[in-house]
């Protein structure tokens, strides 16, 4: 049964468009749709969930590959992908838990990537984070996961001020980073976002049906280094909020 991201719900049920691939790797794949500033994934079963996503495989599909999407499915050569569940990639919760937010905050060890980590630090003491659009490597560089936690995050709890504030920067320097990269920030401006990322902000909101060092565990294997940036812009983030 395909799953899909209720955040492109709309456009898998909308009016047929074209899709053409962008990126693959290992039978996923990026691809970006005519007519939309966003892009849509396809990501393997057990993958992240990010809120662009579709679950399924496109092996044998290469960059500059056609298809369609709309109607109801996403159709690439032979494979035809029609979601018929959906994940809720918006987190709903009210204010952070401060008990919690300082514990795992305590415990976190943030990515200790050198260069990058220290560009990250500087640009959070200048209040200069706008600057981390596009700072890294990888189809979702570093400085963009996380400022998709920490958008994420203070959109999800209310903090509209400054999650508005935060997003005016962004959105004047998307064009500095990867398409995927821009559509989750877009994404995390509505406080949708990845469903590890999802767990970690109910967690803190005070989810009791979670575990907080099952949620870190799990988002510490998501990419290179993507989840630990998730994880240290969402705490950052709850931190600030709580007033640590």
């Amino acid at each position: 049964m395909t799953a899909a991201s209720a955040a492109i719900h709309p456009v898998v049920d909308g009016p047929v468009r074209v899709v053409h691939v962008l990126a693959t790797q290992g039978g996923q794949a990026v691809l970006g749709v005519d007519g939309l500033a966003d892009v849509v994934t396809v990501e393997r079963s057990g993958g992240p969930q990010l809120p662009c996503a579709i679950e399924g495989t496109v092996h044998g599909s290469q960059p500059g590959d056609e298809g369609l999407i709309g109607a109801g499915q996403l159709v690439i050569g032979d494979i035809e992908l029609a979601p018929i569940r959906w994940w809720d990639p918006r987190p709903r919760v009210a204010v952070p838990d401060a008990a919690r937010v300082h514990d795992l905050t305590s415990r976190w060890d943030p990515p200790g990537d050198g260069e990058l980590a220290e560009a990250v630090e500087r640009a959070v003491g200048r209040g200069e984070v706008a600057g981390l659009v596009g700072l890294g490597d990888g189809m979702t560089p570093a400085g963009d996961d996380w400022l998709i936690g920490r958008l994420g995050t203070l959109t999800a709890f209310g903090a509209l001020t400054a999650a508005a504030k935060l997003w005016t920067a962004i959105f004047e320097r998307l064009g500095d980073t990867t398409p995927l990269a821009a559509t989750m920030l877009r994404h995390a401006s509505l406080a949708d976002v990845p469903m590890g990322v999802h767990d970690l902000i109910r967690f803190l909101g005070g989810a009791r049906s979670l575990d907080g060092e099952d949620v870190l565990e799990r988002l510490g294997r998501v990419g290179a280094s993507s989840g630990r940036w998730w994880v240290t812009g969402v705490l950052d983030a709850a931190a600030e909020l709580v007033g640590s």
